[in-house]
């Protein structure tokens, strides 16, 4: 038998944001692979995007990628405002 590839899931958003990190970990608990593309450094000071940011480097099960990197597998994104 073969098996599906796992999917990937792309939360692309402005700031980082705890609703969207736990949709992400969520999905991630799941059969898909989560990738957030999420700016690092923001233009106005937030100390939530901050420590949401810091705290998603951290998840093992989540990668985050600047906007700049390229995509490299087919994804279903998700739009987070």
């Amino acid at each position: 038998m073969i098996e599906d590839p796992k999917k990937t899931i792309v939360f692309f958003t402005p700031v980082a944001i705890y609703p969207i990190a736990f949709a992400a970990k969520a999905a991630s608990l799941g059969t898909y692979d989560v990738v957030i593309v999420v700016p690092k450094e923001i233009t106005h000071q937030n100390g939530d995007h901050e420590t949401c940011y810091s705290e998603l480097l951290k998840d093992k099960d989540i990668t985050v990628r600047e906007p700049s990197d390229p995509a490299t597998a087919p994804v279903f994104a998700v739009f987070a405002l």
